[in-house]
């Protein structure tokens, strides 16, 4: 990661894709860039190199032929570096992955395929929990606070990750770039009425709900996707379904020993929150990481 640089896809198909280095204004981007990739914790790939150009507003863009995109299943990553010779070459290699989740209607997408999100809350993210949950092909919903989460082992592994930033109390735009970089953050999570720049984001911008706030999901205009945080035995509104917008369904509570075992519940929320609803994820529980 490159302090005060965000990654932004565009243009993103099977064939192709147009990745750019966008600075804060204070951050020099200038000299020669190559993107290298991509490698995959799970799997031999067959690796190529794409040089970078200054585009006219001062971004650094890359056309990456051929895109490997990032998926839990599928991790794959990329080597970002300055090269050639001067000053400008600092030997630093930073790492960044394509990731193409999106929202179509009611549902989400992965590339052309729809997806249903199942996972838990979780207390701690080390290597040791998002291998975790990448055997039990579970997703994490990880809290922001004041502090920056380290996401690198979950980008690495392939534990897709929604950032919970409803009651983050830093830099809100820093927090933003920082996680530009990380494939697996899927969505950035805000509280009820805060309004993010979607147009700028490299994953999903949401909103959270608590019951006593569903009614505040019309006014959340710029959210891509709901979060509806349940009480035990609580179903979500079906007005909030009627939006229009993926609907992830929560319940954080009880706390299980195991990934594994947080994936099953979330199979017995899905089947409790049925035939009503067909929602784009279920999240039961939490499970305490190692620390």
């Amino acid at each position: 990661m490159i302090e005060g640089v965000s990654v932004q896809l565009a243009s993103a198909t099977e064939s192709s894709v147009r990745l750019s280095l966008v600075g804060d204004g204070v951050v020099d981007l200038a000299g020669e860039w190559e993107l290298y990739g991509p490698r995959c914790e799970h799997g031999r790939t067959l690796a190529s190199t794409f040089r970078g150009k200054l585009t006219a507003d001062k971004r650094i863009e890359f056309l990456v032929t051929e895109p490997c995109y990032w998926s839990a299943a599928m991790p794959f990553l990329y080597e970002l570096r300055r090269v050639g010779a001067g000053a400008t070459n600092d030997g630093v290699v930073h790492t960044l992955g394509l990731q193409r989740l999106s929202a179509h209607a009611v549902n989400l997408r992965l590339g052309g395929e729809r997806i249903v999100l199942r996972g838990a809350v979780a207390t701690a993210l080390n290597e040791q929990t998002v291998r975790e949950a990448h055997e039990a092909e579970s997703a994490i919903i990880a809290t922001a606070a004041k502090e920056i989460l380290d996401l690198s082992a979950a980008s690495r592994w392939g534990a897709t990750v929604l950032v919970d930033a409803s009651s983050f109390a830093g830099d809100i735009q820093q927090l933003r770039q920082r996680l530009s970089w990380e494939p697996a953050v899927a969505a950035l999570l805000h509280a009820a009425g805060v309004h993010d720049r979607t147009d700028e984001n490299a994953f999903l911008t949401g909103v959270v709900l608590p019951s006593q706030q569903w009614q505040d999901a019309v006014n959340s205009a710029g959210a891509q996707l709901i979060v509806a945080d349940l009480a035990a035995g609580e179903r979500p509104p079906a007005a909030l379904v009627a939006l229009g917008k993926p609907v992830i369904a929560v319940r954080r509570s009880p706390e299980f020993a195991s990934f594994a075992e947080a994936r099953a519940a979330c199979d017995r929320l899905q089947a409790e929150l049925a035939p009503e609803f067909n929602l784009a994820g279920y999240f039961a529980g939490h499970v305490r990481g190692a620390e």
